[in-house]
């Protein structure tokens, strides 16, 4: 292999790596080409590339894995015309295979595709061509819109066309994709590149039989774009599920990239630090880290010569008492930051320089246990730091493989909690914690703690642990970063201590319109902390004139339920803004925590994080009719007998009118039914039962019934039924 080609495989093998990392979440930088390698996207010149680049680059880009997914034979066909670009019919089998290798594909799976393609006529022998030195076939890609086959036995076992003509001995390509259109559409893609032409929707409609209309409905727009930037792009980020990942590049007045972040620490907006060589024009470049877009893909940037802290140390201080920590940054004068102690309900808070508005904010903790700092060398478990519980630990994982020691006494049955904060506190460390006996055995461990209380912090890298000790004696934790890296910027506060049973709630959604008098149905998150698993009250501050909250128990170890607002009789001028409270029995005393409105918002169709906003607002408006609502006579929860039926009552005022009026639950649980529903002369009567199989014995919740207003056969949704607390009980 002379050098030019060992070269040509080093950069076919590295946009290879790049492409997989891509797609494993590794890396936020996509591989040179890959989405819109030849789209001409806010009038940037696409990326000019030589073969055969351009053959690894097409076939990385998820041939093998998304649309050809049917046949050997197709991937090699797109395989061949990319390294044809002049469009003559002719490829080297020999630089096929090299292609294919560059791409991991096996010499068995790549000689049963050309089989394949052999067999269906995509490629047809035309005789001996020399290739470097090397006799080797030579085949004709088959040109233009038709793909021959021996017979249709041939087409069925290869394509699963059933819808071939006997008598016919080639099938047009629109037909033979026609399970796939998408599939059908990247053809064409790849036949109109070759000429490198930038391919419109007309000229895709003319190839592919597809309406236009429909083409630009679909999700193809990593693929395709169109002239004059009217593209299928302008809903592709559809296609990519997820938020916002924007990248920062900076470059010099010659186009060369001289900074580039797609992060900052654990945090995903970009933040770019750089020293200004020597004076001149310098551009920013802000996009998708996978080239998506959409409406909601917002952003604000600043640029400057700002203050900006990097880190402080240590991470937070005792509450109560006077603290000022160390920290570091660009542009920063002071070196010295005061920290606020004083008592209140949160451990985490934020803090920035006083003398600038410019400067960020750095998030840190206060505690009420007594503070202890890390003391080096307890690297070695008999060289560990001895501690007395309950403690707040400062400390670093200096340096890449560091690791602390700490020790201490502990009796048989006595629980002990462990907890880091790190990654909350904008620390690099991602940590990894184990609790162990004298002799080394591991009691516990835990490496990355599922916070659900962290809002939009998708990477939960901070470690909690929980154990009882097993017998009296010595035990030793062990703290270290889990992928053993270690800087001064691995800052952290470990807390040892026993369980401190606490409780955080958010309450979603954080706004909502509602006409007066009607019910509005809010759901209740209890985070429960160091195993806290009591009764928690929920009810409206004293400020909520005229709401009314209905349901606001939150059962034992529940972890969420479903309550209701009712508005006042008659509408506001402004949104009203409600505080909701939280009290719980803790330990013998009465702790109290606020209820903060949250959003629900969804990442890639499968997570949901709660995300704090700073007030509950509800704007109650004028209502066009009357409907039943009322207040539930009884706020304790209605017994319903496992396979029996109890009877709710729910006063309005008067005997309501239900003709024309239906009524269902909203969301129950499982095996609870609703029954007759019977006027009474201050309000309803609900007759509500408890499957004897279905129905979840000691089950506690709130039963929400929706209204209907039934007019020719269909029914309109009208209000709610304030919530009704019930539990399933023995017969």
């Amino acid at each position: 292999m002379n050098e030019a080609d060992r070269q040509m495989l080093l950069k076919a093998q590295a946009l290879i790596e790049q492409r997989r990392e891509w797609e494993r979440g590794y890396s936020t930088r996509p591989p040179l080409g890959a989405g819109v390698m030849a789209a001409n996207i806010e009038g940037q010149d696409r990326k000019k590339i030589t073969l055969p680049e351009q053959a690894v680059i097409w076939a990385s880009m998820g041939l093998s894995s998304m649309v050809y997914k049917r046949t050997g034979a197709f991937r090699l066909y797109v395989l061949a015309r990319s390294l044809d670009p002049q469009g003559s019919g002719h490829v080297s089998i020999a630089d096929l295979k090299q292609a294919a290798l560059h791409l991991k594909v096996k010499y068995s799976t790549f000689y049963a595709w050309l089989a394949e393609a052999f067999a269906c006529g995509v490629f047809v022998r035309v005789g001996e061509k020399t290739v470097r030195g090397v006799g080797e076939n030579t085949v004709r890609v088959v040109p233009g819109n038709t793909v021959k086959v021996r017979s249709q036995e041939a087409a069925f076992k290869i394509f699963g066309c059933k819808f071939l003509d006997k008598t016919k001995s080639s099938i047009p390509l629109k037909r033979l994709f026609a399970k796939d259109w998408r599939a059908r559409v990247f053809a064409a893609y790849v036949q109109a590149n070759h000429n490198g032409e930038i391919i419109s929707l007309e000229k895709l409609e003319d190839l592919t039989g597809i309406p236009a209309r429909t083409l630009k409905k679909s999700n193809l727009g990593k693929f395709v774009t169109a002239k004059r930037q009217y593209s299928v792009l302008d809903r592709s980020a559809d296609a990519v599920p997820g938020w916002f990942q924007a990248t920062l590049a900076l470059y010099d007045g010659n186009r060369a990239e001289v900074a580039f972040a797609d992060d900052y620490g654990f945090e995903p907006d970009p933040v770019v630090f750089f020293m200004i060589p020597k004076d001149g024009v310098y551009e920013i470049e802000i996009r998708d880290s996978i080239y998506r877009g959409r409406e909601d893909f917002v952003y604000r940037v600043a640029v400057g010569e700002m203050p900006f802290i990097t880190s402080i140390y240590p991470l937070g201080a005792r509450e109560g008492e006077r603290a000022t920590v160390n920290l570091t940054g660009w542009n920063i004068l002071d070196r010295r930051l005061s920290l606020d102690t004083s008592p209140g309900e949160s451990i985490i808070r934020y803090a920035t320089l006083s003398r600038n508005k410019l400067c960020n904010r750095v998030p840190y903790a206060v505690d009420t246990l007594p503070e202890a700092d890390e003391a080096e060398a307890n690297d070695r478990p008999n060289d560990a730091q001895k501690i007395d519980l309950p403690v707040t630990i400062n400390g670093r994982i200096y340096k890449p493989g560091d690791v602390d020691w700490f020790e201490f006494k502990g009796q048989a049955g006595q629980e002990v909690v462990a907890e880091v904060y790190a990654h909350r506190l904008n620390s690099m460390l991602d940590s990894l914690l184990r609790l162990t006996d004298a002799e080394g055995k591991v009691v516990a461990w835990n490496d990355d703690y599922d916070n659900k209380e962290m809002g939009l912090q998708t990477r939960h890298a901070d470690s909690y642990l929980s154990a009882k000790l097993p017998a009296a004696g010595v035990y030793r934790i062990q703290l270290a970063d889990a992928t053993r890296h270690g800087s001064d910027y691995h800052a952290y506060r470990l807390r040892v201590s026993a369980p401190r049973p606490d409780f955080g709630l958010r309450l979603m959604p954080s706004g909502a319109t509602v006409p007066a008098g009607r019910v509005l149905p809010i759901t209740v998150y209890a985070f429960r902390r160091d195993g806290f698993a009591g009764d928690i009250e929920v009810s409206l501050d004293e400020s909520a004139s005229g709401f009314h909250l209905s349901g606001g128990r939150i059962p034992a170890g529940v972890e969420s339920i479903r309550m209701t607002l009712t508005a006042p009789p008659k509408d506001l001028d402004q949104p009203a803004s409600l505080k909701l409270v939280g009290r719980a029995s803790v330990a013998g005393r009465t702790v109290s925590r606020q209820v903060v409105p949250a959003d629900d918002m969804m990442q890639a169709f499968i997570y949901h994080h709660l995300v704090p906003r700073d007030e509950l607002a509800i704007s109650v408006t004028k209502a066009r009719f009357i409907a039943p609502a009322g207040q539930v006579a009884s706020a304790k929860p209605l017994e319903i007998p496992r396979g029996g039926q109890a009877t709710a009552k729910v006063v309005t005022g008067q005997k309501p009118n239900l003709t024309g009026i239906s009524f269902s639950l909203n969301q129950p649980p499982q095996g609870i039914s609703l029954g007759k529903v019977t006027p009474a002369a201050d309000g309803l009567e609900f007759e509500l039962k408890a499957d004897a199989k279905a129905a979840e014995l000691g089950r506690a919740d709130n039963l929400i019934i929706e209204v209907f207003s039934v007019n020719q056969g269909r029914r309109y949704s009208i209000s709610m039924v304030p919530a009704i607390p019930i539990q399933v009980v023995g017969q």
